[in-house]
C-alpha cells in the first residue's frame, strides 16, 4: 500500500503531536488556578451576616497589628484555619485587609476595608473584572449638629 502524500501526513502527525504536547502543560498550569479561584468565589458567595462579622473581627487585630515598615503582600502568616480555606496570602495596609486565593495572573480575593467612620466595607474581587461589594456599614447620618436648638413658633391662628 502506497500513501499518495507520505509528507503531508507526516506534517499533519507531527503538528498533531505538537499541539498536545503544548496543550498538556498549559492545561495543567491552568487548571489549578481556575480551581484555586472557584473555590474562593464559591466561598465569599456562601458568607452569612455572621461569617462577615467573623472576618471583620479577624481583620481589626490585623490592622492593630499593622506595621508599615514591613512590605504589604503577603505580610502576614495564613493560619491553618484560612488555608483550609485554600487562601494563599494575606496583605496587610493602613486600613485595609486583602484574604488572597489567587494573585498574579488574575486576582481572586476578599478585601475587608476599614472605612473613615470606623465601619467597614467587605468586597468580594472574583477575578480583575468583576467584584461585588458584599456588606458595608453605614454610620448614622444626622441633619443636624448635634446639640442644635430650635426656635418654635406657633403661627397665630386666623381670625375670620
Amino acid at each position: 500500500m502506497k500513501l499518495k502524500h507520505p509528507v503531508a501526513i507526516g506534517f499533519a502527525l507531527a503538528g498533531l503531536l505538537i499541539v498536545v504536547g503544548v496543550s498538556i502543560p498549559v492545561y495543567n498550569f491552568i487548571a489549578p488556578i481556575e480551581r484555586q479561584m472557584k473555590a474562593g468565589r464559591k466561598y465569599m458567595d456562601s458568607l452569612t451576616e455572621p461569617d462577615i462579622q467573623r472576618w471583620i473581627e479577624r481583620t481589626k487585630v490585623y490592622l492593630a497589628g499593622y506595621d508599615p515598615q514591613k512590605p504589604t503582600i503577603g505580610s502576614m502568616l495564613v493560619p491553618p484555619d484560612l488555608k483550609a480555606l485554600k487562601i494563599i496570602r494575606i496583605d496587610v495596609t493602613q486600613d485595609r485587609v486583602v484574604y488572597v486565593w489567587m494573585g498574579g495572573f488574575d486576582h481572586t480575593d476578599l478585601a475587608v476595608e476599614r472605612l473613615q467612620d470606623d465601619g467597614f466595607k467587605v468586597t468580594a474581587n472574583y477575578d480583575d473584572k468583576r467584584s461585588r461589594v458584599i456588606w458595608e456599614s453605614k454610620a448614622p447620618k444626622t441633619l443636624l449638629a448635634p446639640n442644635t436648638l430650635f426656635n418654635l413658633t406657633v403661627p397665630a391662628s386666623r381670625s375670620r
